[in-house]
Order: C-alpha cells, then structure tokens, then sequence
C-alpha cells in the first residue's frame, strides 16, 4: 500500500481497509472479479473525498492570506498616510 488514498485492496474475494497500522477486513464475495470491482470504486470515493478535503483546505488558506493581505495594504497606506502629515 503505497498510495493514501488507495486504502482498500483486494485479495482473491476480500476486500480489506488499511490504516497503515490495522487492516480491517471489509467483505468477502462470492467472486473474486467482484471484489475487484467493488476495490475500485471504493478507491475512487475515498480519493474523491481526499481530493475535497485538500482543496477546501488550500481555499481555506488562499482566503486566510489575502485577509492578511489586505490588512497589510491597509495598514501601508495609513503608515504612508502618518508619514505624510509628519512632513
């Protein structure tokens, strides 16, 4: 298991979830082509949620540094605005 977000694997019929500390077996099927299936979709989902989560995250980010951004701006023009009547 090299990828994080391919938690799930199969072996013959089973499917299995790992941690990286535990793994859990999830079902066993009838089929082994079956379990297959059903890895990957599970694989899919997980990497689709993954891939959500890191991008509200760096939305998150980008949002939190044009703030500071802003309040940097603002505080330069005052700053320049003091050194003005300073003059």
């Amino acid at each position: 298991m090299n990828n994080p977000t391919k938690p799930y694997y199969a072996v013959d019929k089973t499917i299995y979830f790992t941690d990286r500390v535990e793994e859990v077996l999830i079902y066993t099927f009838d089929e082994d082509d079956t379990a297959g299936t059903i890895c990957e979709l599970l694989n899919s989902a997980y990497d689709s949620a993954y891939q959500d989560g890191l991008n509200a995250s760096l939305s998150r980010h980008h949002k939190e540094l044009l703030d500071k951004l802003l309040l940097l701006t603002m505080e330069n023009s005052r700053m320049k605005n003091l050194m003005k009547m300073n003059e």
